[in-house]
């Protein structure tokens, strides 16, 4: 086995079996993948290899975002967690309106306390569809295979969310600049829907309990 090579769970699928009418056990089916984890490797990789994982990568990102999703939040129910989320994560959302709303009242904490532009206005109407996003897409998460396919792993964060959160969490990364900057360049700017959501970064990471 090379020295960077790792076995990473890789999740297949889950599900509920009701036990009573209060109670319900969840199953994860889960696989080991063998192979590097692109964080450990990426240093020693040549210009060529690093551009075929970025093509792979953006092209996973781009897969995953044609699948639709009326309701927000993670596949099956519960609260957001991430970057663009609380501490103590945010939600269950039933509806966009619900996750547009939670956004609204971020954006009116960071009025109240003059930490964004009075002028911005609310998020009413400004995320339509929601699409499958993983919402950490970094090299700590990518197995790359002794084929040199890649594979995402830590689907934590992931859910259905507007097609720009995808964009915006690469935007945050400062650890992994040169694998974001390729990253980045693959993806469409979205550059006015980011900077409506940088305008709650305040209450999100400093204000969470307002």
């Amino acid at each position: 086995m090379p020295a960077h090579a790792v076995l990473k769970e890789a999740l297949i699928r889950s599900f509920e079996v009701p036990v009573d009418e209060e109670t319900k056990v969840t199953y994860i089916v889960m696989e080991y993948v063998r192979g590097e984890v692109l964080k450990d490797c990426w240093d020693d990789m040549s210009e060529a290899r690093r551009e075929r994982v970025c093509d792979q990568a953006a092209s996973a990102i781009a897969e995953l975002q044609s699948l639709h999703v009326d309701r927000p939040g993670p596949i099956g129910g519960g609260r957001s967690r991430g970057t663009w989320f609380t501490t103590l994560g945010a939600g269950p959302f039933h509806s966009v309106r619900e996750l547009e709303d939670w956004f609204t009242h971020k954006l009116d904490v960071c009025k109240r306390y003059n930490r964004a532009y009075a002028s911005i206005p609310p998020f009413m109407g400004k995320f339509g569809k929601m699409v499958m996003s993983h919402m950490d897409v970094a090299p700590r998460n990518i197995i790359l295979e002794g084929d040199n396919n890649i594979c995402l792993i830590d689907w934590d964060f992931a859910g259905a969310y507007p097609v720009h959160f995808e964009r915006a969490g690469l935007l945050n990364q400062v650890r992994e600049a040169d694998f974001c900057k390729r990253m980045l360049a693959r993806m469409k700017p979205y550059e006015q829907e980011i900077n409506d959501l940088e305008s709650v970064t305040w209450a999100i990471t400093s204000a969470y309990l307002i």
